[in-house]
């Protein structure tokens, strides 16, 4: 699956410049923030609660509790996830990244990127959500750390929001590479195409020598016989959630599963790191859990800006 950036360059198909700053602009200027919402599980506080940590409330833990029940080897599944994201930092760190913009509904105390921002000198670190519960903890966190970590109240299907917001034009306009880590983002655009354009967008916007950290949920590569677990996966990501459901039972917004084909073509224009996309139990991980990585329910990938590319200038600005 990897595609190197010659290749790129001379594919007449190679994907066509992202949309331009007007038109970000203008969706963004017209996005507001959804309202709070207390009746629905947070899949940040549904994850901070899956890896041990205690900023979860009693409706993310009865439905994280129901679909456990359902899909047994979620609890593997968070901490598998985790895992990759951390591997995957070390490996943006180590080609000299310090900076990350970290996309997706998640809380800093069991982050991955946070923890490793944290220790590892000179790092920075916007995050980038919807859920303004979750401001809140980040702005805490960080004020309580002395961390280099700051908010944006955005939506990753509307990426003017993230691209126009002032800390992430600080972080992007001084040329530095940075770190695009898609956590918990990506399913949240049910639209292939959609979900394509924003990535896009980011993309074309990132400095030279950026790396995209990406992880996605999937039933692609388990066994056939394994099609109950299947069904109760596409059952709690993308329609009413585990069944049967106790009384007053919510389940969080609706995420789309996708395959590694599917998931090969959001990516579509960037140079996969090695292995290129596997699953998230089988990226550089010397311990996996499973036999099988499907069973991690997850998909991975780390790919690098290829070298030619649409001129979109950075964030705010034309070429």
């Amino acid at each position: 699956m990897r595609r190197s950036a010659t290749a790129a360059a001379e594919d007449t198909n190679a994907p066509a410049p992202s949309a331009s700053p007007a038109e970000l602009y203008a969706d963004a200027a017209r996005w507001r923030p959804p309202a709070t919402d207390l009746d629905h599980p947070s899949l940040g506080r549904v994850e901070d609660h899956a890896l041990g940590g205690d900023a979860s409330w009693a409706i993310d833990r009865l439905w994280y509790q129901e679909a456990v029940r359902a899909v047994p080897y979620l609890p593997l599944a968070f901490r598998i996830a985790h895992g990759f994201v951390g591997r995957a930092f070390d490996t943006a760190y180590s080609a000299g990244i310090r900076r990350f913009l970290l996309v997706g509904d998640a809380l800093p105390y069991r982050n991955a990127v946070v923890a490793r921002a944290l220790a590892f000198p000179g790092s920075r670190v916007v995050h980038a959500g919807r859920d303004r519960c979750s401001k809140a903890h980040w702005t805490c966190f960080a004020q309580q750390q002395r961390a280099p970590i700051e908010w944006v109240t955005s939506d990753f299907a509307v990426p003017g929001t993230i691209l126009y917001a002032e800390p992430t034009r600080r972080l992007l306009n001084d040329g530095d590479p940075v770190g695009l880590v898609l956590a918990n983002a990506l399913e949240t655009v049910h639209d292939t195409d959609a979900a394509t354009a924003a990535l896009r967008a980011c993309t074309d916007r990132l400095p030279p020598g950026s790396m995209v950290i990406a992880a996605h949920p999937s039933t692609d590569g388990l066994d056939p016989g394994e099609r109950d677990l299947a069904e109760r996966m596409h059952e709690l990501y993308e329609d009413d959630g585990p069944a049967p459901q106790p009384p007053g039972f919510l389940r969080p917004p609706r995420r789309r599963l996708r395959t590694a084909e599917e998931f090969a073509r959001l990516l579509d224009g960037l140079d996969l790191l090695p292995p290129g996309i596997v699953h998230a139990d089988d990226w550089h991980n010397p311990r996996p859990t499973f036999h099988d990585p499907a069973y991690s329910l997850c998909l991975a990938a780390v790919a690098a800006l290829p070298e030619r590319r649409p001129s979109t200038g950075p964030a705010g600005t034309a070429a």
